[in-house]
């Protein structure tokens, strides 16, 4: 499978056999259980998003409804995002700010998401940001604003970071995984970090 075709950027996992996943290039969302392979309805709008602006983040609401952000344009203020409705798909749009794009998207333990944005420029590096969107905030036409909950950028360890998963852990906060992608650049690295978001009063 070449690039244009595999292009896999988001997944959702709904068991070990079943998942979601996001392609960009050929913006698509295909469905896999076992050994069978659908591809699932898709926004039209979404279609027309240019090669390298498709879906990063996928993730689903408490109630089972897929919610999804593309990249968007580096130079727009927010990336276009739709989510689920009994009648297809309802457009919304996230802000986002600094320079930050999308690139991955979690469902937290208490049922709201846990947003991964990426930052890069010669001068000043990497550096990934990392903020919550309330599940009530995902709804048709809403203009979400994410609330911000940590910033790393150098001299800490930081890279290409786009993936982004989340598990509870037994003291009752939650372990955060971060995975970059080096794009075989020898001046990149494969970095995995893992954190503990602790619990809120």
């Amino acid at each position: 499978i070449d690039k244009e075709s595999g292009d896999a950027e988001a997944m959702v996992c709904d068991s070990p056999d079943r998942r979601v996943i996001g392609f960009e290039h050929q913006h698509r969302l295909w469905s896999y259980d076992g050994e069978t392979v659908a591809v699932l309805p898709f926004p039209t709008a979404a279609r027309m998003l240019t090669p390298n602006e498709g879906i990063e983040g996928l993730a689903r609401l408490p109630d089972g409804r897929l919610f999804m952000i593309a990249e968007g344009a580096q130079a727009d203020d927010r990336s276009p995002a739709w989510v689920e409705t009994g009648d297809g798909w309802a457009p919304l749009s996230v802000r986002r700010g600094d320079g930050f794009q999308v690139t991955g998207l979690a469902s937290l333990p208490d049922g709201n998401f846990l947003l991964l944005e990426r930052f890069y420029t010669p001068e000043r590096g990497a550096a990934a940001r990392l903020s919550v969107i309330r599940a009530a905030a995902v709804r048709p036409d809403a203009d979400i604003r994410p609330q911000e909950i940590a910033r790393l950028a150098p001299p800490m360890n930081v890279d290409n970071f786009e993936g982004v998963a989340v598990v509870p852990d037994d003291g009752g906060g939650t372990l955060v995984f971060l995975l970059s992608d080096d794009h075989f650049n020898p001046l990149q690295r494969t970095l995995l970090l893992v954190f503990r978001l602790l619990p809120t009063e």
